[in-house]
């Protein structure tokens, strides 16, 4: 019989800092919302919000997995991310750590001041907002960051790191403008230990619609004012 764990993980593990920088004026759908996630790790007991202790990798080696959350039926699993039989058998984990790309691939429309914004142009690894455009049809991809940051009382979950194997990793609540990805932490809803006999593995599933926000619609048109803001998120744990 399969076994089915829910873990509530949500928007936090994937994309901390999207959002806290900024004044929300009105968030919308996303129809395109594309993660590149890198590596997930399994963090020992022991470890906290801000540290991963023992770090044991649980995805293919060079994982490069493009996830675009918006093409996802609601409630359906997006991707298999990570194999949790990779653990070590009898060793007891309490939290998950996960390596994205800060680069976001979205597009989608948000309303603000009775004005309806459309995606037009790139942000920037600086944390510049992405360009705004008010026809629909001339709306097209654009990249966007996880802003650069430092707070670590508020956001000790996520911290940048130089590349996608994580090395170079900053402290607890940093996000610099320099590093290309980041790292996001956060506790199982329950301990897990490996079973040999019952090797799981994990799926994450999305929603987008309050996932690309408007900072200023009244003068949105041209101007970079567009930003990603986090997707519903959820995780599974699937055994057999």
């Amino acid at each position: 019989m399969k076994i089915f764990k829910k873990l509530a993980i949500f928007t936090s593990l994937y994309l901390l800092g999207t959002n806290f920088l900024y004044a929300a004026q009105g968030s919308g759908l996303a129809t395109v919302y594309k993660i590149n996630v890198n590596k997930v790790e399994l963090c020992e007991t022991g470890s906290t919000i801000a540290n991963c202790l023992n770090p044991i990798t649980v995805s293919k080696v060079g994982l490069s997995t493009e996830v675009d959350l918006a093409s996802i039926t609601a409630g359906e699993s997006a991707a298999t991310l990570g194999n949790f039989g990779l653990a070590k058998a009898g060793t007891t984990y309490t939290f998950i750590q996960m390596t994205i790309n800060r680069a976001l691939t979205i597009k989608g429309s948000a309303t603000a001041d009775s004005t309806i914004c459309y995606t037009k142009g790139d942000g920037n690894l600086n944390g510049t907002h992405g360009l705004a455009e008010e026809t629909a049809s001339d709306s097209t991809e654009a990249t966007m960051y996880v802003p650069p940051f430092v707070d670590a009382t508020n956001y000790p979950g996520i911290n940048s790191v130089g590349d996608a194997t994580g090395a170079g990793a900053r402290i607890a609540g940093t996000v610099d403008a320099a590093d290309t990805h980041f790292q996001a932490r956060q506790a199982l809803a329950a301990p897990f230990t490996l079973d040999p006999t019952a090797i799981p593995t994990v799926k994450i599933a999305f929603g987008t619609n309050t996932s690309v926000t408007v900072s200023d619609g009244e003068n949105c048109d041209g101007a970079a004012t567009m930003y990603a803001t986090p997707p519903d998120a959820s995780i599974t744990i699937q055994g057999q």
